[in-house]
Parts: structure tokens; C-alpha cells; sequence
């Protein structure tokens, strides 16, 4: 499939497909025109990236958009337009992942129902409309049934102090523990920040909240 869109995107056969696989001769970087970059804020870490049983550590929590995310974006440019998606820091499926939610979201619908929405809504909506698309056709079985994408981050630190229920030091005391986000959660309607928030849990509530979702780093 991959070579078979680098091959459109030379045939002129879809504009989104020629800015995801061909450089940009403009480009000093050697870049793609929908090379987008993810760069790890907000106190999480972007540690790796899980594709089908096969793991691809990020160094330094930034990551550039690979051929995997560049056929999203080329198929979901090709649904709702090459302009779409484009490339630089902020811009990279992982980005609108977090950033966009799905045409079922309260967000959305609320956009949808306005008699004018302002050209951001629309844009949102347009874009929401294209992953949605892309993870489509890229996912279910009767059609590229390509694995699901989850993105691994470092969410926290297990306390010094932590024990066992028998009192003994637990060997997980001090180390960082981390947490998923993937394209199911986002078709699912489920954030980022909702992992986040339900990995850390809450002790402090009443009755405590028991994190949940953590996995290994």
C-alpha cells in the first residue's frame, strides 16, 4: 500500500498523496510538505510509539512524522482536501490527534449546528472529518486493515516510599510509569488528557481513585 501511494503521488493522481511522500525541492530539511512534528509539552513525554506488535523509541520526546502518519494524512487529505494537513512543528498526526476530536464529539456537533461557524470551526470540522476518514480506511478489515497506532507516554513517578501490602519496598518505587493514547481512544472519543487523568488516579478523593491504564515505559 505504502508503495502504491508513493506511486499515485508521482502519477499527479492526488495532490494530498504528492505532499506526503515527494520532497519539497524547496525544502532545506529534505521534508515532505505534510512532515509534521511532535514535540512533548504539558509535563508528558512522548517515550514510543506502538504499531502492531513492533515498538520505535522516541529520543528526547520529539517525533517527526513517519510514512505511517504521512498515508493518514494523504488519505484524509484526499477525502476532504490537501490543505488539510501541512508540515512543522505542531502539525503532526499526533498533534491532530490530541488537538481535533471526532465528528461524534460534543465539539463537533456543537460546530455543526451553528448557522454560520467562523472559518477555525470549519477548518476543526473539516480536518475531524478527514482523520476519521483515514483511520476508516486504514483500519477496518475490509479494507487496508493495517494495525492501530498507540503513542506511549511518561505520565509520572511511583512514589520513593512505595510498599507492598506485606510492608516490603516495591520494586517499582521511584521508577516513572506511563500511559497510553491511541487512534481507537480518539475514535472512541477519549483525550489525552482523560488518560492522563485516569493513570494518575486520585488518593485524595473519597472514596480514592485507583489509577488505571498505566503500561511500562
Amino acid at each position: 500500500m505504502i508503495a502504491k501511494a508513493v506511486w499515485l503521488s508521482r502519477q499527479g493522481c492526488g495532490d494530498s498523496f504528492w505532499r506526503a511522500f515527494v520532497v519539497d525541492p524547496n525544502d532545506d530539511d529534505g521534508r515532505t510538505r505534510y512532515a509534521g512534528s511532535y514535540v512533548s509539552s504539558g509535563g508528558v513525554t512522548l517515550r514510543r510509539i506502538e504499531t502492531g506488535g513492533e515498538s520505535t523509541i522516541i529520543a528526547g520526546g520529539v517525533h517527526n512524522d513517519d510514512v505511517y502518519e504521512r498515508l493518514a494524512k494523504a488519505l484524509g487529505g484526499y477525502n476532504q482536501g490537501s490543505p488539510q494537513f501541512s508540515r512543522g512543528q505542531g502539525n503532526s498526526w499526533l498533534n491532530h490527534l490530541i488537538d481535533i476530536s471526532n465528528p461524534s464529539s460534543a465539539t463537533f456537533v456543537r460546530y455543526s449546528r451553528l448557522e454560520e461557524p467562523s472559518p477555525a470551526q470549519k477548518k476543526y470540522m473539516a480536518r475531524s472529518k478527514a482523520m476519521d476518514y483515514a483511520m476508516t480506511i486504514m483500519h477496518d478489515d475490509n479494507k487496508l486493515s493495517l494495525p492501530s497506532r498507540s503513542y506511549i507516554f511518561e505520565g509520572g513517578a511511583y512514589a520513593d516510599d512505595l510498599v507492598l501490602e506485606n510492608g516490603a519496598p516495591d520494586p517499582r518505587a521511584g521508577q516513572v510509569w506511563c500511559f497510553d493514547y491511541s487512534e481507537s481512544h480518539w475514535l472512541a472519543g477519549i483525550g489525552l488528557r482523560a488518560r492522563l487523568l485516569a493513570a494518575r488516579g486520585d488518593p485524595l478523593a473519597l472514596p480514592p481513585i485507583e489509577p488505571t491504564g498505566r503500561v511500562d515505559c
